[in-house]
Order: C-alpha cells, then structure tokens, then sequence
C-alpha cells in the first residue's frame, strides 16, 4: 500500500489480536494521520493463556 488510508476500522474477535498481527501498520497509520477505530467482538472472557 503506498498511500497511507484516511480512515480505518479494524475489527478483530479478540482485544488483544490487532495488537499481536498488524500493531506496526497501525502505528503508522496513526502516525501518518489516519483516524483508526476498533470493533472487538468479544470482551476476551472467556480466553485463556
């Protein structure tokens, strides 16, 4: 991708995946001005480690 996006939604079943997979391009995006909003869609409950 070479330019970078005005707006993105970054949906992902669990709070802590965009974290794990795609953290980097994120702070960029952010970086480079775009607005970034998340949909988790789940709480994480009933996860384990």
């Amino acid at each position: 991708m070479d330019e970078t996006p005005r707006k993105v939604l970054v949906v992902t079943p669990h709070p802590d995946d965009a974290d794990f997979w795609c953290a980097g391009t994120i702070a960029k995006w952010i970086g480079d001005g775009a607005a970034v909003r998340y949909v988790l869609c789940t709480d994480g409950g009933k996860g384990t480690t």
